[in-house]
């Protein structure tokens, strides 16, 4: 973990890790860079956001792939405005 930012009402919380894979080929080089931020909202509500880097060749080649989803929605959510 890089950096921590505790939960509090007034601020953001805010998690964020890094970490590197040094393959003995450039091909097999890897770093990453991930960050969570989490925001208090009215009415018990809280936002996520996350965010994430990649370099090097591994992450072109995953780059290249449909993306699945992250997270699914719990029954009855989908298409709901809050």
């Amino acid at each position: 973990m890089t950096e921590y930012v505790s939960p509090d009402m007034d601020k953001v919380a805010r998690v964020v890790w890094s970490a590197e894979v040094d393959g003995a080929e450039p091909s097999q080089q890897l770093r990453v860079h991930h960050a969570w931020l989490f925001e208090n909202l009215s009415e018990n509500r809280v936002r996520l956001l996350t965010q994430e880097t990649q370099m090097g060749e591994p992450a072109k080649k995953t780059g290249s792939r449909t993306a699945k989803p992250y997270v699914k929605c719990p029954s009855g959510l989908a298409g709901r405005s809050y």
